[in-house]
């Protein structure tokens, strides 16, 4: 069976209309005039409906309540907040003054036994005080749904004994809202024990002594909170603490102050969906494909109880292949055939919703998503964003509401995810082929300079090997000269035809003798680079150091790059360079060969030196460009060592080299 990128925990069939309806209302002021996520997640974590709804849709986690909730409003955004808000208070025109003001004395009860709960917990130091309160706070939210479910039920109740309700719930209609409303908090957190302390909320004292702390800390509010001495009394024998204790939290149940009423018919449907829509459209816009495809889930699961949806795009042939992340390609999953008479292809052709429920006698297709889905009915969406089109397909274990009003924010949700997305490859698109163009016309160019400069190269390679010939064998000393400047040479043009090429797939790198490439380069340059400007270049050789993973003209221009740097920090004033070789660094419990290049110049400034990677980061007039460094650390990265700098202004500098063993 395919994961599910999103759960679907909450269906809206669950929820009277109007439960939410001055929760909305707060929730829309408090998103124009709280500061941060942090306090809008407090005024969330005093709604039982809001917060349940909210944490569920973002996924349940063990997070402490108010941390997940300011999470949860980070990952869904203020925009897609207030198109929530905005549609739950197109409720009200549904509710009468004595249902609504119903609706706020059962938001107000439940929030004070969370406060009792908490004050509870602080006390006997049996639970998480804001464990507890969460608990406090969802533990009648079973009343809601059993008031969707059944017509008879009396709404939400909270002047019954819980014991007496629960038995007369569950004679009646064959379950019981503290079971129900467990069920919900376990999509909606996953704190230990949260489900169960709702569960038992109701339990005989007895069976409850039994009880880890925080079922018993909320068994206890539950009671305190009926404001009588029987309840005080109740709680201090469960959580064993004094009288006085008890009933000191029982004060914390008035603390949150009364909960205004709005007035009944204050936002019409038609101008809730039309200001929803712009904020739906502004939630999908300027974010990452990975927060637009997590918003997608959220969006149809807080607005619509669909859970996330899965997307089916057309491919270049027309046919539909079921894709996981908006951030990929189209791809077929394993499994899922290609098949015209599917119910997604039809729903795309025809730009109508399809709602199926597969069997043998339907499209194969059909059947055998719905089982890699985990379904028992699919419901295609069809979209179209410029020249994408193709269906969000919602799976769902049940039947599956007809509603006018969730199928019009279904297809603002899709449309606006998906148009987001195909705007955002579309850019990406156009940026990549600019990049592409712009990097070739850097290739043509490189080409030109590279044919221009290989032909007096191979002037004087010509050049060399005739004196080779002609004096070579009188002067075998030359002869070795003339042998390395015709090696130099021979790597000069061999970098220059790599300008203009695509660069070559890594390979792994040949053996390299540090110590022959170092006295290679004194005989080539002690003369024209030290000597002449009287700086003395001192070697000091390891003797059988091992070869190292890298290049031979790789680490030959690295090393010639800082010698070239030495001799012109120290100028023409005199001084000395000191070259070293080692093995005696052990690094990442394995052996590396370190080469050292030190001068005693005037040293870098603090500025430059913090500089040196980057390229043109230098201390020298033109025509110097200051590639050398950068050019050097990154041959050295890419053969997995390091370039390190040490430097202290009017004390000279030190380069280090380290590099890994040969394989």
């Amino acid at each position: 069976m395919l994961a599910r990128p999103f759960a679907s925990p909450l269906d809206s069939r669950l929820w009277p209309a109007g439960i939410c309806a001055a929760d909305g209302l707060r929730l829309l002021s408090d998103l124009n005039g709280l500061p941060d996520e942090s306090a809008l997640a407090t005024t969330l974590l005093e709604s039982p409906w809001l917060s349940v709804h909210l944490l569920a849709a973002c996924g349940a986690s063990d997070e402490p309540p108010l941390t997940a909730l300011r999470n949860a409003c980070q990952r869904a955004g203020r925009d897609l907040l207030a198109a929530w808000a905005m549609l739950s208070t197109a409720t009200l025109d549904d509710l009468s003054p004595a249902r609504l003001a119903q609706y706020a004395g059962f938001n107000q009860h439940t929030r004070g036994v969370a406060r009792v709960a908490r004050a509870l917990a602080q006390r006997s130091g049996l639970a998480d005080p804001d464990h507890a309160y969460l608990a406090g706070l969802w533990h009648n939210l079973g009343q809601f749904v059993l008031a969707a479910r059944h017509a008879g039920y009396p709404g939400p109740v909270t002047d019954a004994r819980e014991t007496t309700l629960v038995a007369g719930e569950q004679r009646q209609y064959g379950e019981h809202h503290a079971a129900v409303g467990a069920a919900l908090a376990r999509t909606a957190s996953a704190i230990p024990l949260l489900p169960e302390a709702i569960e038992l909320h109701h339990a005989p004292e007895a069976f409850m002594r039994g009880m880890p702390g925080l079922p018993r800390v909320l068994r206890a509010a539950v009671e305190a909170a009926a404001g009588n001495v029987a309840g005080v009394e109740f709680a201090s024998r469960l959580l064993a603490i004094t009288h006085e204790q008890a009933r000191d939290a029982l004060g914390a149940f008035d603390d949150g102050g009364t909960i205004t009423l709005p007035a009944p018919g204050a936002v019409a449907f038609e101008l809730a969906m039309t200001s929803a829509q712009g904020m739906i459209r502004a939630a999908f816009s300027e974010v990452t494909d990975t927060t637009r495809r997590e918003r997608l889930g959220i969006a149809c699961t807080l607005l619509c109880g669909r859970g996330a949806p899965w997307v089916m795009r057309q491919g270049e042939d027309s046919s539909l292949m079921l894709v996981s992340d908006l951030s990929v390609s189209p791809s077929p999953v394993n499994g899922v055939p290609r098949s015209d008479d599917s119910s997604g292809m039809r729903a795309a052709d025809s730009g109508q919703r399809i709602v199926v429920a597969p069997d043998f006698a339907g499209a194969g297709a059909d059947w055998l998503l719905a089982r890699q889905l985990g379904a028992t009915r699919l419901e295609f969406i069809p979209w179209h964003a410029g020249v994408a089109a193709g269906v969000a397909v919602f799976a769902h274990a049940g039947d599956v509401r007809e509603d006018a009003n969730d199928l019009q924010l279904l297809r603002t949700i899709v449309g606006n995810a998906l148009g987001a997305h195909e705007r955002a490859r579309i850019q990406k698109l156009a940026i990549r082929t600019a990049r592409e163009s712009a990097r070739h016309a850097e290739q043509q160019a490189a080409r030109k300079v590279a044919h221009e400069v290989s032909n007096p190269l191979s002037v004087l390679g010509n050049y060399l090997s005739v004196i080779q010939r002609e004096q070579g064998s009188a002067a075998p000393e030359l002869a070795r000269q003339l042998a390395l400047m015709q090696a130099e040479i021979g790597r000069a043009q061999r970098l220059v035809k790599t300008l203009g090429q695509p660069a070559p797939a890594r390979e792994i790198p040949g053996a390299t003798r540090v110590n022959e490439i170092l006295q290679d380069l004194r005989m080539l340059y002690e003369e024209s680079l030290f000597s002449r400007r009287n700086i003395a270049l001192q070697m000091q050789l390891a003797p059988d150091l091992p070869a190292v993973g890298v290049e031979a003209d790789a680490l030959r221009q690295v090393i010639l790059n800082l010698l070239l740097n030495a001799a012109e920090a120290i100028g023409e004033h005199g001084g000395s360079v000191r070259v070293s070789s080692s093995c005696d660094l052990n690094f990442d419990d394995r052996p590396w060969v370190e080469i050292r290049v030190k001068d005693d110049g005037p040293g870098l400034p603090r500025t430059k030196d913090d500089r040196l990677e980057l390229p043109h980061a230098t201390s020298k007039t033109a025509p110097h460009s200051g590639v050398g460094l950068a050019v050097s650390r990154e041959l050295v990265q890419q053969a997995g060592g390091h370039l390190l700098c040490r430097s202290r202004e009017g004390a000279g500098t030190t380069f280090s080299i380290l590099l890994p063993l040969a394989i």
